[in-house]
C-alpha cells in the first residue's frame, strides 16, 4: 500500500499516541484503515473504493445473487488454497482470528511467509475485502506461525 495518511490527536492530556492509519492501495482499489489507541493496535478493515473519471470516490459495489461461507480455515507454514466453489467470485471477505499470533499472507500460488508474492497481510483481527475472480488464479494463504485461523465468506 503505497500512500499512507496518519491522523493523530491528543485529547486526554496524558496519552499522545491516539492515531488512525489509512493506507491507499491503488492496485486493488481499496483503502485499509487501522486504529492505534493508547498503545493498542486495533483491528483493521479494508474499504473497496475507487475514483471515477472525474476524481470523485465511489465504493466498489457489485450485485450479488448468492453467498458462500467457508467458515474457519487453519493456516500454517504451507500455503493453503482458499477453495471457493461458486463462480464467478465477486467479493471475498477474509478475517484473521483475534487469537492469531502470526501474520497471514494472501496471494496466488507461490505465496511465501517471508513476504514473497503476497498482496495482503493480515494480523490478528484484521479483515480484507477484495474483488477477485478466482477462476483464472486460485487464492492461497500461508502464515509465519503454525495453527493460525482465518474465516472466509464470499459474495457470488
Amino acid at each position: 500500500m503505497a500512500n499512507r495518511i496518519r491522523l493523530s490527536g491528543k485529547n486526554d492530556g496524558v496519552n499522545d499516541n491516539e492515531a488512525i492509519d489509512a493506507q491507499v492501495d491503488s492496485t486493488f482499489d481499496a483503502v485499509h484503515v487501522k486504529s492505534h489507541l493508547y498503545g493498542y493496535d486495533g483491528v483493521g478493515f479494508t474499504i473497496p473504493i475507487k475514483a471515477n473519471t472525474n476524481g470523485s470516490l465511489i465504493m466498489n459495489q457489485t450485485e450479488t445473487t448468492n453467498v458462500e461461507g467457508l467458515g474457519d480455515i487453519t493456516i500454517g507454514a504451507t500455503e493453503v488454497e482458499i477453495a471457493i466453489t461458486g463462480t464467478p467470485t465477486q467479493t471475498i471477505r477474509i478475517q484473521a482470528d483475534n487469537a492469531n499470533t502470526g501474520i497471514i499472507f494472501l496471494g496466488k500460488t507461490g505465496v511465501l511467509s517471508n513476504k514473497t508474492n503476497d498482496f495482503v497481510r493480515l494480523e490478528s483481527g484484521d479483515e480484507a475485502i477484495i474483488e477477485y475472480d478466482d477462476v483464472t488464479n486460485a487464492l492461497y494463504a500461508i502464515s509465519d506461525t503454525a495453527a493460525q485461523t482465518i474465516n472466509v465468506g464470499v459474495l457470488l
